[in-house]
């Protein structure tokens, strides 16, 4: 123990001298102090401190900065943190006010948020604004008075907003009404509020939407005019992200004489509506010429807006199901005299090879084909669609791959599967999976929509 405290002493004997130190050596052997005036020498812990400072500036300066850019870093931290916690949204129950507080509802914050993106109600809302609600199962459609809508299907990540198909940042989700819940159409409120964000009378909308995350409350509101009046109500697809390029207007842009692609061609023919003789399509466009694919025999025809929607839909078609060529145009315009040899033909066959009286052929023959003046082809406006290689127009083309994508995306391009196999009652014809008829974008969509035949369109509208 003494050696340890000796040996501590003869090392702090040996240490070297400090500048004061030194100085009041210096001048004791140049006799210009009296040591024993001299204080005696500090060696606290804070002297020695100071003396360190002095010694070794640039080091103690790098710690101090580096202690005080620590604090500010730690103080931004918690700022943020305590900022985080006082802004976070709140997870109480949705209230949802329609016009006012005697007509509101309470949703669960768990119903409301799914995937972390708050979802609402929108058939409510359109009740509450008389926006008309029609379709069923996994598909509903808003409209407004002046003819806009917008289509949701059930597990779909966009909508269709007047034709045209839009992103919804979500997936809409479409259920049937139940003893304890009403029939619902939950779409993201982000999509609820540019939908009814869009202005009819000047800058101001029909609907006004306002949401508070402090308190998770979400009023909505129709606006009025000074007379008291609610202002109209429009849908838009401007404010929306476009889902998929629109391959019409590429068509378009090609041939700008043509005027508009969605214009309406909804002439009936049928069996109660003959076209005559004398009837001629104006503006035949060669689908031939226009890159459509077709059997390698004869020039197929039809009215301009069809011809283009059709190598547009087609065009799709090919690039969807990954093959080229495989679905072929076989018929498309067919004039009076052609039409009238094709029965000719059929019933002919039908009494040659199966002993058919001319009544019975004809009787048999009009079930699948039109006489001459009553087919739809002789309108222009329509085309029968075989896969290629094959001979014979029949109902095993619904099983092709082809089938499937028309069935689904034919509408978007302005044609309909014209004889449904649930509507021959009505049409007077068999079903006919391989025959589309151009109508339009807007009237196909509503045919779509609402499982209609052309019949029954043209008699609600």
């Amino acid at each position: 123990m003494n050696e340890t405290k000796q040996s501590k002493k003869e090392k702090e004997s040996y240490a070297p001298l400090s500048e004061d130190e030194l100085r009041m050596l210096k001048a004791s052997q140049e006799g210009e102090i009296d040591r024993s005036t001299l204080p005696p020498h500090d060696n606290s812990d804070m002297a020695k401190a100071k003396r360190y400072v002095k010694k070794n500036k640039l080091s103690v300066l790098f710690v101090l900065l580096t202690v005080i850019i620590l604090a500010a870093v730690l103080f931004v931290l918690g700022f943020m943190l305590v900022s985080s916690l006082l802004n976070r949204p709140s997870t109480d129950d949705f209230t949802v006010i329609l016009g006012d507080e005697d007509n509101k509802y309470t949703v669960k914050y768990e119903d409301a948020m799914i995937d972390d993106v708050f979802y609402l109600d929108i058939i409510k809302i359109a009740k509450y604004a008389d926006i008309v609600v029609s379709g069923k199962e996994q598909r509903i459609k808003l409209m407004c008075e002046d003819g806009t809508y917008v289509r949701f299907e059930h597990g779909k990540n966009t909508a269709t907003v007047n034709g045209t198909r839009v992103h919804l940042k979500g997936t809409a989700k479409i259920t049937e009404a139940t003893d304890k819940k009403d029939f619902e159409c939950l779409v993201p409120y982000s999509f609820i509020e540019k939908l009814f964000s869009n202005p009819t009378v000047g800058d101001t909308p029909g609907v006004r939407t306002v949401f508070s995350s402090k308190d998770n409350k979400v009023q909505i509101g129709r606006v009025l005019y000074q007379s008291g009046t609610p202002l109209p109500i429009s849908f838009s697809a401007d404010c929306f992200d476009i889902a998929e390029e629109d391959s019409l207007l590429s068509y378009k842009a090609t041939y700008p004489e043509l005027t508009s692609i969605c214009s309406k061609k909804t002439m009936l023919v049928n069996k109660n509506n003959p076209l005559g003789e004398g009837f001629t399509p104006q503006g035949l466009f060669s689908l031939n010429e226009l890159g459509c694919p077709v059997v390698e025999d004869g020039d197929y025809l039809l009215i301009s807006d069809a011809a283009l929607s059709l190598c547009a839909m087609m065009n799709d078609l090919e690039k969807s199901i990954g093959k080229k060529d495989s679905v072929v145009v076989t018929s498309a315009y067919r004039s009076y005299s052609k039409q009238k040899g094709l029965f000719s033909t059929y019933v002919t066959e039908l009494m040659e090879y199966k002993g058919y009286t001319r009544e019975q052929a004809e009787a048999e023959v009009s079930k699948t084909a039109a006489r001459a003046g009553y087919s739809e082809h002789q309108s222009g406006l329509c085309v029968d669609l075989i896969e290629k290689g094959k001979l014979e127009l029949d109902e095993s083309f619904e099983g092709c791959e082809a089938f499937a994508w028309l069935k689904d995306n034919a509408y978007r391009y302005g044609f309909i599967l014209r004889y449904p196999k649930d509507k021959i009652s009505i049409t007077g014809y068999s079903y006919e999976p391989w025959h589309y008829r151009f109508v339009g974008i807007d009237a196909a969509t509503v045919i779509y929509e609402d499982n209609l035949c052309l019949e029954e369109y043209l008699a609600k509208f």
